[in-house]
């Protein structure tokens, strides 16, 4: 993992940062420069190599099958909860995991299967495949979930997340979508500063 900011006494809230596909550990942090408060950010890296970066799942979402590209997603987020668990770096302090594109879907998935580790979701440009999602409410503790979207995106199409955040927020989970209005599949400077705003205001929320 590549870890970002300095150690804190007592532990600054971390960040896990996801990359998307074809990126990298280091092209990814950059979304967290100039948070205004303080805080610490952990970028880990996707297995497989994909151009000049990495990417989490074989291949992407459009054209798959949906119930493999779930065990994709569910697989890649097992391996990532299992590493902060062994890690102990959220241990002790307020966690909170956000991502683009695939780091997306990510972010959502391991909101949704790893609710324990975090107390703030953020994922960006994602979606949830329909065999991925909870069939019950969420657990007690379970943390709050706001997706940025453009509404232009042509490649994880905004009518994708909005039908997850829909089928979530049926099913009881604290979930929104914030859209983005003639945004494609990219962050724009208002999207990384809502970001921050939500990311400042939800681990104060979660504070003791």
């Amino acid at each position: 993992m590549w870890t970002d900011g300095p150690a804190a006494s007592p532990p600054a809230p971390l960040v896990v940062v996801l990359h998307g596909l074809g990126d990298r550990p280091e092209g990814i942090l950059p979304l967290l420069r100039g948070y205004p408060s303080p805080m610490q950010a952990t970028a880990p890296r996707a297995p497989s190599a994909f151009g000049q970066g990495w990417t989490w799942f074989s291949s992407p979402a459009a054209g798959q099958d949906p119930v493999r590209f779930c065990a994709e997603i569910r697989a890649a987020s097992d391996r990532i909860a299992a590493d902060l668990r062994a890690d102990g770096q959220g241990r002790g302090r307020k966690t909170a995991v956000t991502g683009f594109s695939q780091g997306g879907m990510l972010a959502f998935q391991l909101a949704l299967d790893h609710p324990d580790l975090f107390d703030l979701a953020l994922p960006i440009s994602g979606f949830v495949p329909t065999p991925c999602l909870p069939d019950g409410p969420p657990p007690a503790g379970a943390a709050p979930i706001v997706a940025f979207h453009g509404e232009a995106d042509d490649r994880v199409p905004f009518a994708a997340a909005q039908a997850a955040v829909t089928q979530l927020q049926a099913l009881g989970w604290d979930v929104r979508l914030v859209p983005y209005p003639g945004l494609g599949h990219q962050i724009s400077p208002a999207m990384q500063q809502d970001l921050f705003a939500t990311l400042a205001s939800g681990l104060q929320a979660t504070e003791p």
